[in-house]
């Protein structure tokens, strides 16, 4: 008996990435099935859904009846507008997925026109800290922000931060008494970038205001124990961190020592792990903790303190009583006080 001629076409089952603005390529990719066996995927691209153009095609080497290829599409030949991408696969038959004009495909805008550079930008010095702001662009496709600082209007500037979505940065990594310079550009969707915004300056205001212990962690009860024996301590500033001290005692020696210090912070927050001493102390003892930090101008938070009681001793259940009424089981016991 003969086989039977094969005469099922391909189907493309996936294509994409999904629409957007590229300006110097598209990572095209595509999923062909067939009952028979895969032999071609081919690109194609189109400017005006009419006219289609073969740009990329593989053939496998493997018989296999899903087939997946992956196209980097270059955009140099491209002029800017729309731009149609579609797959179309070929099995061994001869086969062909669809492939009239109005096939389906992917739809992507090429754009290698910059956005506007940014305007109105404005640098005012802050108590430990520069704030620098601008208006944001009326691009429909405008993405994130780049600021760049120097330390003279024609030095040499460098990138401070990156990605920035919002209209303002407060820029911490600065010293009193020295001049910063700044400006910023702007990337859009596709990935242009603008030329440089106009530069903008100012001065650190001294700072005054003290760092904060704004956070200890408080246990149970306030007890530890072989299992509960590591806290968080964290830190902040206005302008930025230079050192953190934490520092313990216990009932039985009330000098406190070193447990954790953390030095040349430079960030203007601070959340730190610390592990208590807890072999050194013994069954109902006080651990006394005290943390402090000094920021980048010397300024100390002062002390704040927490405690914690050693408990190793398990909890009880007292009076454990079993009532058994038809095929029910009822436990029942009093509390242990815990």
């Amino acid at each position: 008996a003969k086989t039977a001629a094969d005469t099922s076409a391909p189907v493309i089952t996936e294509q994409g990435p999904k629409s957007a603005r590229y300006n110097q390529k598209i990572d095209f990719y595509a999923t062909a099935r067939d009952d028979s066996d895969i032999k071609y995927i081919i690109i194609q691209a189109s400017n005006d859904l009419t006219d289609w153009k073969e740009i990329d095609r593989v053939e496998f080497k493997t018989h296999a009846t899903k087939q997946s290829y992956k196209s980097a599409v270059k955009l140099d030949d491209f002029a800017e507008g729309s731009l149609y991408l579609r797959a179309v696969a070929v099995d061994f038959s001869g086969n062909s997925s669809e492939n009239e004009p109005q096939a389906p495909y992917s739809e992507y805008i090429v754009d290698r026109t910059p956005p506007k550079a940014p305007e109105n930008v404005t640098a005012n010095g802050k108590n430990g800290y520069v704030s620098v702001f601008w208006t944001m662009g009326t691009a429909s496709d405008i993405s994130t922000y780049s600021l760049y600082r120097a330390e003279s209007q024609n030095g040499e500037y460098e990138l401070v931060a990156a990605s920035i979505t919002a209209t303002s940065y407060h820029d911490t990594k600065v010293e009193a008494g020295k001049q910063y310079f700044y400006k910023l550009a702007v990337c859009d969707t596709a990935g242009n970038m603008s030329d440089f915004s106009d530069v903008a300056s100012a001065s650190m205001s001294e700072d005054t205001q003290k760092p904060e212990i704004t956070g200890i962690t408080q246990t149970p009860d306030q007890k530890i124990g072989p299992f509960v024996n590591t806290i968080s301590i964290s830190a902040a500033d206005n302008n930025n961190l230079s050192s953190l001290l934490v520092e313990y005692c216990t009932s039985n020696n009330l000098v406190y020592k070193p447990l954790l210090l953390k030095e040349n912070i430079g960030a203007s927050y601070l959340n730190t792990q610390v592990e208590l001493p807890i072999e050194e102390l013994l069954e109902g003892d006080v651990l006394h903790i005290r943390v402090s930090a000094i920021d980048m101008a010397g300024l100390s938070s002062g002390y704040v303190m927490s405690k914690y009681t050693l408990d190793t001793t398990a909890p009880e259940v007292k009076d454990l009583a079993v009532t058994i009424s038809g095929n029910k089981a009822t436990l029942t016991w009093n509390s242990c006080g815990e």
